[in-house]
């Protein structure tokens, strides 16, 4: 069976769970969304399996089931239309992290993403029987469902005045990890805070302008230390130093914005007092990862 053809049969399928399972006090409404669902089915079995491409058609069917399943709550996850098509598409709808700062949230949302892997590691979807097929889409699409769910739960527990300065729970362990590496570096305080920004991922060096000293790390990571000059960059100082005697650090580390040019932009944020140099330099790398995270795609590299 093409591709095409494997993700008719799915659509057909996932048609029958929808049909049965979605929730609309307007039967109509649903009956609507489940004739798309076959009519998309219709198109990928009219295609040629040789198309490289989606065809428009095509393409314009999925279009048009993607906005009859989203203008209603169903209670059902449209991940269930991105399953259908994956033969075809080859890309998993995802199940991205709500980046829950909750340790039992966490593992709530741990515990589903385990349950979407198992699944897929046992190829279920790519069953002969009809039954195992349409079972897997049910259990995908509730995975889905229930991580929509705990994703509104996450974001208003993150929102809680006591949890605003607090990094999303599975950068934790990145924490512990640059805090170790930092321990074990030296001879400056700059080459610490350096070895924890390795921790999570930041390429970073130390640099120095009209007796200036600080840690360059480029909002782009890129691994090479001209091209980190050369567009958007973040600064790293202590006071304006990155070079002293880990003894003589009496300042926690300001991190700052500057443009391609050099020119400062916004200081993003000093790292909290009374902390160890070692802790002081991990709490820096992890809270400098997540906001390149966050904000990394505004501030392109021209």
């Amino acid at each position: 069976m093409n591709q095409y053809a494997t993700a008719a049969r799915r659509l057909r399928l996932a048609a029958q769970n929808f049909d049965a399972r979605a929730y609309h006090q307007h039967r109509e409404i649903v009956q609507i969304v489940v004739r798309a669902f076959e009519l998309t089915a219709d198109a990928f079995d009219a295609t040629d399996p040789a198309s490289d491409a989606m065809p428009e058609d095509v393409a314009d069917a999925v279009t048009t089931l993607r906005a009859v399943f989203g203008a209603h709550d169903f209670h059902l996850s449209p991940a269930l239309i991105e399953y259908a098509i994956q033969p075809v598409t080859r890309e998993l709808p995802p199940l991205h992290s709500a980046d829950p700062v909750s340790a039992i949230l966490a593992r709530q949302e741990l515990d589903l993403q385990i349950r979407r892997s198992t699944l897929m590691d046992g190829r279920h979807l790519d069953s002969e029987d009809d039954e195992a097929v349409s079972w897997a889409l049910r259990a995908l699409t509730t995975i889905h469902y229930q991580h929509e769910k705990l994703a509104g739960v996450i974001a208003a527990d993150n929102a809680r005045p006591e949890n605003a300065n607090r990094i999303p729970f599975r950068m934790q362990e990145w924490k512990e990890e640059a805090a170790l590496l930092a321990a074990a570096a030296g001879p400056k305080n700059g080459h610490k805070l350096i070895a924890a920004l390795e921790a999570v991922g930041i390429p970073a060096w130390i640099g120095e302008d009209s007796g200036v000293s600080y840690v360059l790390a480029a909002v782009d990571k890129t691994h090479d230390e001209g091209e980190a000059h050369t567009g958007p960059k973040v600064f790293i100082y202590c006071g304006e130093r990155a070079d002293l005697d880990p003894a003589e650090h009496d300042e926690p580390w300001a991190c700052a914005l500057y443009d391609a040019e050099g020119e400062f932009v916004e200081v993003l944020f000093v790292a909290p007092t009374g902390l160890g140099l070692d802790d002081e330099c991990a709490h820096t790398a992890v809270t400098l990862a997540r906001w390149l995270e966050l904000h990394a795609d505004k501030h392109p590299r021209a």
